[in-house]
């Protein structure tokens, strides 16, 4: 049986990483061609296209994305990677017959109601959201074979995060966490091999919610990461979105269903295998 050839776009990212890493792991199953942005930038569709066709992809996954919430409100590379990168992507996916799959965010809705399943409509309330919400309707326009991806909370070993950041505090006596924004935190590695089931269960092409289980606020999350490393050694102080003003509105409760793929594991046991991860790498 022939190998399935994967294109991984954003391979160096702290999601793309851990694709190259699943894939890699089944090497009689998959040839993984990872490319960075150095190697294809996705804003430019001859370029991605040239390279698409000389290629050859079975399958593209687009982990290539402007992440950063705040600066999308004034950065233009949030609209030119987030929406005119995901176009380009989904007409050389379908130029070349690849399958595509895309990941998207739970900043798509607005936060008002939680409870999000796949068939929910996005409303997005700042930059970021909008702009990645504009990138799923023209994959939807322009692809054909394509799987959408929503998740959310994202944290993982090749990449600034929210865990990164509480474990770089443990040496304080507290810190204040916000408490009225509520989501499911995501391992990347879990996302990953999450995704290559969905593929090697060649599913139906739509979009899918893929997230670890377990809701809470960002304020609930530092105090389960703490009590994992310096238990009883952190006062967790909750404020609210107001006392903590951004440039860029945050959503109050996006929580993703996944009703269409088996659950992924808890947030707990995720968190639990990331810090013993991040221990050994350190």
């Amino acid at each position: 049986m022939s190998k399935t050839k994967i294109l991984i776009l954003g391979s160096n990212g702290m999601l793309g990483s851990d694709l190259v890493k699943t894939f890699r792991n089944r090497p009689k199953q998959y040839t993984v061609i990872p490319l960075t942005k150095k190697k294809l930038d996705i804003r430019f569709s001859d370029r991605v296209s040239s390279r698409f066709l000389a290629e050859k992809p079975d399958v593209v996954i687009n982990a290539a994305a402007f992440t950063n919430v705040e600066d999308a409100e004034s950065n233009i590379l949030s609209s030119e990677i987030n929406a005119t990168g995901a176009k380009n992507v989904a007409q050389a996916s379908r130029q070349c017959g690849a399958k595509l799959i895309h990941f998207s965010t739970d900043y798509v809705f607005n936060g008002e109601n939680g409870q999000y399943n796949e068939d929910s409509v996005p409303s997005p309330i700042n930059a970021y959201g909008h702009d990645k919400y504009t990138g799923e309707q023209f994959i939807q326009v322009y692809g054909s074979q394509f799987y959408i991806i929503r998740t959310s909370w994202l944290y993982g070993l090749n990449g600034k995060n929210f865990v990164d950041t509480m474990i770089s505090l443990t040496n304080m006596k507290e810190v204040n966490i916000i408490c009225d924004q509520i989501g499911k935190p995501t391992y990347t590695l879990d996302l990953a091999m999450a995704v290559e089931k969905l593929l090697n269960d060649d599913c139906d092409y739509g979009i899918y919610h893929l997230v670890n289980e377990g809701e809470m606020s960002w304020a609930d999350f530092a105090r389960m990461i703490f009590n994992n490393i310096a238990p009883n050694k952190m006062k967790v102080n909750h404020i609210t979105s107001e006392q903590y003003p951004t440039k860029a509105k945050r959503p109050k409760n996006t929580v993703l269903l996944n009703t269409k793929r088996p659950l992924l594991r808890s947030v707990h046991e995720a968190l639990e295998d990331y810090l013993f991860a991040w221990t050994h790498s350190n």
